[in-house]
């Protein structure tokens, strides 16, 4: 009881709040070129219950113009880094 089920699919709704330190980015499977992932324009697109999975399907990378991606959590500063 009270465990997350591993067949739950992540939603965009889950993906609107960024944990602080981090950004969400979209990267290409085909050339590697990454770019912040728009997740307000993936909500209002499809909806805040849309899975993960189907938004990344249409997104397509500036370089290449492939529209193979996938979402990565990125932490802002190297651990050991001074924040001011």
């Amino acid at each position: 009881m009270g465990s997350r089920s591993p067949d739950r699919i992540p939603r965009l709704s889950l993906w609107q709040k960024t944990p602080r330190g981090f950004i969400r980015m979209a990267a290409c499977l085909a050339c590697g070129h990454m770019a912040p992932l728009p997740v307000r324009d993936l909500v209002r697109r499809h909806g805040d219950m849309c899975p993960v999975e189907m938004a990344l399907l249409h997104l397509r990378c500036e370089n290449c113009r492939q529209s193979k991606a996938e979402a990565r959590l990125i932490p802002l500063c190297e651990p050991g880094c001074r924040k001011w």
